[in-house]
């Protein structure tokens, strides 16, 4: 099944945005039990009709339908918008690589897919694959040799390989759950297309955009909450927090030097931006012992209301869904990674059988648009490098 937008007057607001993320419910998929998140998607494209179709403050009459597109691998990649702006017709083609990316985007052209009912695949640009019960096909139905499809594979664009999924229901007679947040809704920046190997910067833009609401104008001129029955719910990945988070990637000078960013560069680049703005106070408090990461002070550092900067190798997020069997969705990642933490939570179950089962959780922005807020486990397929509270004074 398609998805269709219809706005009436295209103006990127948050209300706007915020309407979008209940418009965009579902992707037709058949392969995929899991597609990539589609809010953020749907931002870039909007941004991007916007810039590329200027109508100086005229009316923008668009309607889209989107739909899933594979990598070469057959693993989620992007979407495929096909729209209507002002009565002309187009395509485009935002994909995941190293941040959200506008491949294609073209006025005046029918998609390529148009007409495709199998899994549609890109491969990159002007290049197009269909996908039949595993089989990849050239658009018209011709099979490919084994020599075609390693001559594309050197050259195409691929999802995240070093990522996988994995699920759990635990049934349980009882559980106990001791937890802890610093925001109702904590911050949940993601990726920001054009910068790669970027999730240091956000991770900071995370903790800045977290201690703008105790250090006045850390971010200028901006407000990066709302308050609902005296509860704090952080805003999404707005324009100004993109900004944010360029910022900091020159600041952190990713990519310098090397590929991504150290924690030492993340360290000084934080505090560059920090003293930027009048805050000369950038403290680092460990939640390690003896090299080794200890839950019980970074439960410390989050009683303290100190959110918390967590280097890892290799990491599990989860997302829970609680019923009177607890469905448990893992990403699983293998890689350099830096999160924010901003709260932790404890589950201690009786299972069915009678056994006992503890987990232990840390509440986080990982960074990823499908699991931007999610739940780090400190124990199950992790290697963690570093933890320490962050405090700006």
């Amino acid at each position: 099944m398609k998805q269709t937008l219809q706005i009436r007057k295209l103006t990127i607001t948050v209300l706007l945005l915020a309407l979008l993320a209940t418009m965009l419910l579902s992707v037709a998929t058949t392969a995929f039990a899991q597609p990539l998140d589609k809010d953020d998607f749907d931002i870039v494209f909007l941004e991007t009709s916007k810039e590329l179709y200027d109508t100086q403050n005229e009316e923008l009459y668009l309607t889209a339908n989107k739909e899933l597109l594979l990598d070469i691998q057959l693993q989620p990649l992007g979407f495929v918008y096909d729209f209507t702006i002002n009565g002309e017709d187009g395509y485009a083609i935002i994909i995941l690589d190293d941040g959200i990316t506008v491949s294609e985007f073209a006025l005046g052209a029918q998609s390529p897919y148009n007409g495709i009912t199998d899994d549609k695949v890109y491969v990159y640009y002007l290049t197009y694959l269909r996908a039949s019960n595993g089989e990849l096909l050239t658009l018209n139905g011709q099979k490919l040799t084994a020599a075609d499809i390693n001559a594309l594979t050197a050259k195409a664009y691929k999802s995240t390989g070093s990522i996988t999924y994995s699920e759990e229901r635990v049934t349980y007679t009882s559980k106990n759950v001791n937890k802890k947040n610093l925001a109702f809704r904590h911050p949940y920046v993601t990726e920001v297309g054009g910068l790669s190997n970027a999730c240091a910067p956000i991770a900071g833009a995370n903790l800045i955009q977290y201690w703008d609401r105790f250090c006045v104008n850390l971010i200028p001129d901006y407000t990066p909450y709302t308050i609902l029955n005296n509860q704090y719910i952080y805003k999404g990945p707005e324009i100004i927090i993109q900004d944010l988070t360029k910022q900091l990637y020159n600041d952190m000078r990713t990519n310098v030097t090397a590929a991504g960013t150290t924690e030492t560069q993340f360290k000084n680049g934080f505090e560059t931006f920090c003293k930027r703005q009048g805050y000369v106070s950038v403290t680092y408090n460990t939640c390690m012992s003896n090299k080794k990461f200890s839950y019980s002070l970074a439960k410390q550092k989050i009683d303290a209301g100190q959110p918390l900067a967590i280097f890892v190798d290799t990491f599990t997020v989860a997302k829970i869904s609680e019923t009177e069997t607890d469905y448990i969705d893992y990403m699983i990642g293998n890689g350099c990674h830096v999160m924010a933490g901003f709260g932790y939570r404890e589950v201690n179950y009786i299972l069915s059988d009678g056994t006992q089962r503890n987990d232990y959780y840390l509440a986080v922005a990982s960074g990823y648009s499908m699991y931007n807020r999610s739940y780090f486990n400190v124990n199950l397929n992790t290697l963690i490098d570093d933890v320490f509270g962050v405090v700006i004074a």
